[in-house]
């Protein structure tokens, strides 16, 4: 009888952990703001990207910023879009320039992007995925 209680006892903390670990450690990543303008001269397009996030995990020390995945085969500046460390509990805000080849692009597709319907970044990551669809 002893050994089922105590049984009992040990399965209701590790549910209440994971239970804690599915709810409240997700909800800490979160991003404030993302915009970005894109730039053309004759053989680039240049992204100036903006951004504003918070973690208030331990378990995320570094963020990234996530393109389409078409378009990592055409940058030119490959440093920018390396992780951009972070510090628990605490924001960051920041920008980064990201330099595009374009000459494998057509003019539609280059004005899709500019108008912004071609949306050149898939989510931001800090401990995990957020999509920045709804920041457009």
């Amino acid at each position: 009888m002893k050994k089922n209680k105590i049984m009992l006892l040990v399965l209701s903390v590790i549910s209440l952990g994971f239970i804690w670990w599915i709810f409240i450690s997700n909800s800490s990543a979160e991003v404030k703001s993302f915009t970005y303008e894109i730039e053309e001269n004759n053989d680039e397009l240049i992204f100036e990207v903006q951004f504003q996030f918070s973690n208030e995990s331990t378990n995320s020390s570094y963020a990234n910023i996530v393109l389409d995945s078409f378009f990592y085969e055409y940058i030119k500046n490959p440093e920018s879009i390396e992780p951009i460390p972070i510090k628990d509990g605490h924001g960051v805000s920041g920008s980064t320039r990201i330099i595009i080849n374009k000459e494998d692009f057509t003019s539609d597709f280059i004005e899709l992007l500019k108008s912004k319907d071609r949306n050149p970044f898939r989510a931001i990551t800090i401990g995990e995925e957020i999509d920045l669809y709804k920041f457009e």
